[in-house]
């Protein structure tokens, strides 16, 4: 699998950077697992502290587009990543 940094936005408001990253060449889209080992190989960054956000890909294409947010620090991923909200109360 070959990988590729398009872009490359630091956002230090929200201590984070932002890659758009191009994959090429590989069978099956990439797993978010797959995808944070790649892109931590190429910029040297941990892998807990990088989170694929989304992952573009055309039919039949083997190539993908994927953003990917890297943190500067756990602190700033916790304060500034997106939650998932917890479900109140029962269905009615």
């Amino acid at each position: 699998m070959k990988t590729e940094i398009k872009t490359k936005t630091k956002k230090p408001l929200v201590e984070r950077t932002e890659l758009e990253v191009k994959f090429s060449d590989f069978e099956k889209t990439p797993s978010y697992i797959q995808i944070k080992e790649e892109v931590s190989k190429l910029i040297g960054a941990k892998q807990e502290l990088i989170l694929p956000q989304r992952v573009n890909q055309e039919f039949g294409m083997r190539e993908a587009t994927v953003l990917i947010y890297v943190y500067d620090s756990e602190e700033g991923m916790k304060k500034f990543s997106i939650k998932k909200k917890e479900k109140t109360g029962s269905a009615a």
